[in-house]
Order: C-alpha cells, then structure tokens, then sequence
C-alpha cells in the first residue's frame, strides 16, 4: 500500500501521517488510497523575519573604552546612540535628583532609569551608578542591548540591558593615566587606574583600583538657572558642584575694564532717555504715559527696561510704587528712579524735576539732598569705609536742610543683571573697605508722605585718586516749562 504526502507538508504532518501506517495495514481488502491532507488544529505561530533576529547587542571592548578618551562610563554610554540607528537623539544618562553629584545612572532610549538594567558580570546591582562599579580599567567589554528584546528581562529593562563583563584573566600590569581640563583651569580633574593579573596553576588572580582627583567648582545659585546646574554635573560627573553666591558677590565687588565700558555705555542709554522723557511733560500727562515714554526710549536705544519708577507730586512718597493714573499738575515734581539692562549689566540712576517753579520746601530739601551727595562724593576713594561714607553723608543732609533725615543706606554696587545690587553697600553694618574699579550708585533720596520725594542718584567708578562719574547730565535741580 502506497501512501503520498505531499512535499510541502512540514515534519509535523509527516509524523502524523505516518502514525496512520498501522490502521491502513488492517485494512488490505480495501481499495488503495492517498492522504491528501492531514490538519492539525491548536496554535501556530509562523515565524516571521523580525520574529527570528536576535536582539541587537552593542559590544564595546576594553579597546573601544579607551579610544572614548575618558575615565568615566556614564560618558561613554552618553555618547551612543541604540534607537533607529546613529541619528536617534536619545539622553543616555542623567544625575538623579538629591543625589550625590558624583552619581551617574544610565537612561537608555529616554525612559528612566528605572527602565534600564545594569548588570555587573550578568549580576544584578543594588546600586546602578555606573561611577561606583569598578575601575574602567578592569573592564574587559560592555554588551549593551538597548531594543524591546531587552524586555524579556522584566519591567526594569524595558528601555534596555548594559553588562559591563570584568577580566577574569590578565597577565602582567597595566596603569592607565587621565587629565581633564578646561581651557581657562576652572575644571581641573585626574585621575589613575592600575590593573594587575597573574596566574598561579589553575587560579587566575586579577586586582583593579583607582585613584581619583577632580576640582570643586562654585555657582552662583542665585543667578544660574537649576537646569543648567544638572547639565554641569551630568558633563563633568566627577566634579564638585557648590553654591558660591558669596564667593561671586565679592568677586563682582571690582569691575574690568570691558564692564566699566559696557555700564557707561548703559548709562547713557539711561539718562538719555530720562530727558527724553521729562521734556515731554504736560499738564494732565499721567505716570503711565510718562514710564511709557520713558521705557520706549531705552528700547530704541537698545537696551531692555529695567526699572521704571516715576512719580508725580504727592505719590513720588511711595518710591519704588507707580500710581499710573496720577496725573501732571504745575508745581509737582517729577521724580525719576530709573534703570536699564543693557548687554548684561545694569544702571540704577535718579534725577528730580519741578514742573513749573518749585516752592521753597522743595528747593530747601533737594539743596539738603544734593550737599549729602557731594560730600558722599568726596569721600569716594581706595581704602574709605563704607559705613564712614554712610555716617558722614547722612549728617551732611541734616545739617544742611532736613533735621530729620534717616536713611538704610545712601549708595550700593552695581553690575551683572542678576536682581539685587552687588556689594558694597554704603550703610551702617558694612565695613568693607573701597577699592579702585568698584561701581557705586551714590544717592541721597528723601520721602515725605503727603508732601513728595527728592532724590539725585549717580553711577560712579572708584579711581586710584578718588573716583570718576559714569553719568554726565547736569545734578542740580531743573525747571520744566508748563505746557498743556
């Protein structure tokens, strides 16, 4: 008896059909017959092309590492790329928040830490910070798998699988050496690895270790965005990130030349723009018109506005508070206490205005103001302390017109657009000594509530012999003609 099956039946079909031999052997009286098809009924899965590739493994040898030209792993890792290909932009690490700032955990594909595994040897590790393994030096490879294979190792590999695989065997010593620097000496880290192996008879020894040194560096935690904080720690994994606001204000304290040159530059932006806008004073004009006029002259100039405090009359009291629907009226006075940002540095000046003739208590107390200034000036040089300039200043204005002044200070620094004034404060408590190249705001404003506010502020730089101003428009007080 003949039995046909047919050719593109698999191995499965034929098993089946051979197991029919038996009953078609009780059955000799019967006509011949053919099996034309047998059907097997449950599951089946057919293998596709992508089915049956193996996951894509990168392997990075110990010779791979040491072109990367650096100690740290978390830097080898980042500079790869796993997803679709070399052009996938993917972050590959990242320093986890209210860590040590010398930690590195890998983030494959973007997806969390937690979403990759690191293995040691195939081992998995309670603590995944790459900078705490082993010594670079002591790594043989690294097999990375960083497709949706790696899922089949659980939840915490779905972005991706690193083995970092030691030598189990090496012979004779090694000592690897590493600098790395920035190009001002800022960031200075280094760094030695020794690697040594032998063998005894059937027992393979190797030992690692590392010896590490890297720089502190300080940031001005109140003028550099977090953000930025966590990409200087992600680039130089190593290095001790501190706050040094402290450490930044002091040093802001002396001006280079490239500054003082920029805030005089800033300066005149600024007062330009403060007769620019005074002289367009009538009669009925509120506050907001005349900041408004005053902001668009600093912009055309092109600076950014800063400050913009103005006041009529009565409501200059409030100082550094705008009434914007008060209004222009003969005999007021207009009171500017103003600024700008201008590439990246700061102005901070005032100047009084009496629309229409001023009385004799106006002229009397901007007269007192005007002589504590000028003697606040006159102290101005290398060595004077701050608070004896403040001391000094603040008698001047009482004796000479307002019995009753007080004052929290009568000048500050000035510099970086960072919010604040810089150091020194010309006050009571700082007894900071001057020293050639500081930038000083020096003034001496007073405020009356009821009655108004007379103010005259300069920006000035400390000289070797004294000190020279950065603004250039006439201190004493001027007289606006009426217009409606």
């Amino acid at each position: 008896m003949q039995i046909k099956i047919p050719h593109r039946k698999s191995l499965l079909c034929a098993a089946v059909s051979l197991s029919l031999l038996p009953l078609a052997g009780t059955s000799m009286a019967q006509d011949e017959a053919t099996v034309e098809e047998v059907i097997v009924t449950g599951s089946y899965i057919r293998r596709t092309e992508g089915f049956t590739q193996a996951s894509s493994v990168t392997q990075l040898t110990a010779e791979d590492l040491e072109a990367e030209g650096t100690m740290n792993l978390g830097e080898v890792v980042q500079n790869l790329s796993f997803v679709n290909g070399g052009a996938s932009a993917i972050t590959n690490t990242f320093q986890r928040s209210g860590a040590d700032n010398r930690a590195t955990y890998i983030d494959l594909r973007g997806l969390g830490a937690r979403s990759t595994l690191t293995l040691l040897d195939g081992k998995r590790l309670v603590n995944q910070n790459v900078n705490a393994l082993i010594p670079t030096i002591a790594i043989q490879r690294m097999d990375i798998v960083a497709d949706g294979s790696a899922a089949l190792y659980g939840n915490e590999a779905v972005a991706g699988v690193v083995n970092f695989v030691p030598y189990r065997s090496y012979e004779g010593l090694r000592i690897d050496t590493f600098a790395e620097q920035d190009s001002r000496g800022d960031y200075d880290e280094h760094a030695i690895q020794v690697l040594w192996g032998e063998q005894f008879g059937d027992l393979d020894i190797v030992l690692a270790g590392e010896f590490r040194q890297s720089g502190r560096l300080g940031y001005d935690e109140r003028g550099l965005d977090p953000a930025l904080a966590e990409r200087l720690r992600e680039r130089f994994p190593h290095l001790e990130l501190v706050p040094a606001m402290a450490v930044f204000r002091e040093i802001r304290m002396v001006k280079n030349p490239e500054e003082i040159e920029r805030m005089t530059e800033a300066v005149r932006v600024t007062e330009e723009s403060i007769y620019e806008a005074a002289h367009e004073a009538r009669e009925g004009m509120t506050e907001a018109e005349m900041c408004l006029a005053f902001d668009l002259g600093q912009v055309r100039r092109g600076a950014e506005p800063n400050m913009n405090h103005v006041g009529f009359g009565r409501s200059a009291a409030l100082g550094m508070t705008n009434v914007p629907d008060d209004t222009l009226k003969v005999g007021d006075m207009i009171r500017f206490d103003v600024g700008c940002l201008y590439k990246g540095y700061l102005t901070d000046m005032s100047r009084t205005f009496s629309f229409g003739p001023p009385d004799d208590k106006f002229s009397r107390y901007y007269n007192a103001v005007l002589k504590g200034q000028d003697l606040a000036l006159s102290l101005i040089k290398p060595g004077k302390i701050a608070s004896e300039i403040f001391n000094e200043t603040v008698a001047e204005v009482r004796e000479t017109g307002i019995p009753h002044y007080a004052r929290q200070h009568v000048g500050h620094g000035i510099g970086l657009g960072l919010g604040g004034y810089d150091r020194p404060t010309i006050s009571p408590g700082d007894d900071t000594p001057l020293e050639a190249d500081m930038v000083l705001c020096i003034e001496t404003p007073y405020y009356e509530m009821g009655w108004g506010s007379v103010q005259v502020e300069d920006m000035i730089v400390v000289t070797e012999d004294g000190y020279r101003r950065l603004t250039s428009v006439p201190r004493h007080l001027q007289v606006l003609e009426p217009r409606s």
